[in-house]
């Protein structure tokens, strides 16, 4: 991490502040990767064979286990809070929403499960190994592919 700044905190009121904007990430990222998880089909039909079901519940488990890691990042963010004295920080911004003072071009809005979508939240959790062209290969259902 040579090229970042060092993040020097200097009281408590900006560890507070920091630990809101963290505890806002968090909720926003559960919400994307829920909605990810529960947009995505579970019977037979338009866009869904029979023998991809299987497929598609694995990817509903994975998306299920990473959004409950993100739970557990949120309450260790209200932990934190409560420990320095500070309210648990519960609220977050209507989706879909720019988000301000976190990394250039940063988002949040929710959006049925897509290869775009799910790139962008590997890429928040620091997944390794779900590069563009291992999503490109889950060719997944519900998308039409292009000719």
């Amino acid at each position: 991490m040579g090229g970042e700044p060092a993040i020097v905190v200097g009281d408590r009121k900006e560890l507070t502040y920091l630990l809101c904007l963290a505890a806002e990430l968090e909720h926003g990222l559960m919400c994307e990767y829920l909605y990810a998880a529960f947009s995505l089909k579970s019977t037979a039909g338009p866009g869904l064979r029979d023998d991809q079901i299987k497929a598609v519940e694995r990817w509903r488990r994975v998306i299920f286990g990473i959004a409950g890691e993100e739970m557990l990042h949120w309450a260790v963010v209200q932990n934190l809070l409560t420990a320095v004295g500070s309210a648990p920080y519960v609220s977050r911004p209507h989706m879909p929403h720019q988000a301000k003072g976190y990394p250039p071009g940063c988002s949040f809005a929710c959006f049925p499960s897509a290869k775009r979508r799910c790139s962008t939240l590997c890429t928040w959790s620091g997944r390794k190994g779900w590069s563009a062209p291992t999503l490109k290969a889950l060719n997944l259902p519900g998308r039409r592919r292009r000719r």
